[in-house]
């Protein structure tokens, strides 16, 4: 079992405040924001994990997140003519809560399966809509074989991420 409370800082990065990646074949770019605040977050995490055989490994955790000035990407407003524009903006208040739950499984030698899902509810306090880019649901999955003797390992993953939402600020004033 595993509990834990932290509170954390950071810094917009050189990415957040600099960018700008234009991708004219898609249609879009991003821009970094030199405005950006730093963002500062409270956490609660609760955990546990159970090997019920040696070949069986579960794991779960639940956490909530109280975030103030969280930098994320925003639709900007924009005309009909040219890409779509992505920047970088603080969300004054916003929190995140969620669970994460793993299963790993090895049931020869050198095989293991690993599944994982993650769902996460985000809410912007300002306008009560989720966080943009932030999917409510996760899946993934792999299976690794290996021969340690000979050196060999191969491994396959996949990963089902649910519907991203971006939100747009129609009108420039820095809220959706």
């Amino acid at each position: 079992l595993r509990a834990s409370y932290g509170w954390g800082f950071k810094a917009p990065d050189f990415r957040e405040l600099y960018l700008l990646f234009e991708n004219p074949s898609v249609g879009y770019l991003v821009e970094g924001n030199t405005q950006l605040s730093p963002e500062k977050s409270r956490n609660v995490n609760l955990g546990a994990e159970y090997r019920p055989h040696r070949a069986v490994w579960l794991s779960a955790q639940g956490f909530y997140n109280d975030i103030s000035d969280r930098i994320g990407t925003n639709l900007a407003s924009s005309d009909d003519v040219g890409p779509q524009r992505f920047i970088y903006q603080n969300v004054a208040s916003a929190h995140s809560l969620g669970i994460d739950s793993n299963l790993r499984i090895s049931p020869l030698s050198g095989l293991r399966f690993d599944l994982g899902y993650s769902w996460t509810r985000t809410r912007n306090e300002s306008d009560g809509q989720p966080l943009s880019g932030t999917p409510l649901h996760r899946a993934t999955a792999s299976v690794r074989y290996g021969v340690a003797s000979i050196g060999l390992e191969t491994m396959a993953r996949a990963a089902f991420i649910g519907s991203r939402p971006f939100f747009q600020d129609s009108d420039g004033d820095g809220t959706q």
